[in-house]
């Protein structure tokens, strides 16, 4: 699991300016953005040679009904393995880094 989560630290350390900055590739990460929601926005992305969607809460919106409902959201993915639900793959757990990583 520390290596899950270590992995999906870089990962978000590379995305960490998800607004408008440049990746590594010279393209704006916002490019990659799915869609946004009030509590945080969805990207498409690659993890470990696989395409996966990256939920990421948005640092100013976190409440402590907003981090236990995400805690709780966490606990289930974790828990579902069902043809027609994305696959859980990671999360990032330690504010303000807080994502969530599905297959796509």
């Amino acid at each position: 699991m520390e290596q899950i989560q270590a992995s999906l630290a870089l990962l978000l350390q590379n995305t960490s300016h998800l607004h408008g900055s440049s990746s590594n590739n010279g393209s704006s990460l916002d490019e990659n953005k799915v869609g946004s929601g009030s509590f945080g926005d969805l990207y498409r992305g690659t993890y470990c040679s696989q395409d996966v969607g990256i939920k990421v809460l948005k640092p100013e919106r976190t409440s402590t009904d907003m981090l236990r409902e995400f805690a709780q959201e966490v606990y289930i993915m974790r828990k579902i393995r069902h043809k027609n639900v994305v696959q859980f793959i990671g999360a990032c757990t330690r504010p303000p880094s807080l994502c969530i990583v599905t297959g796509k």
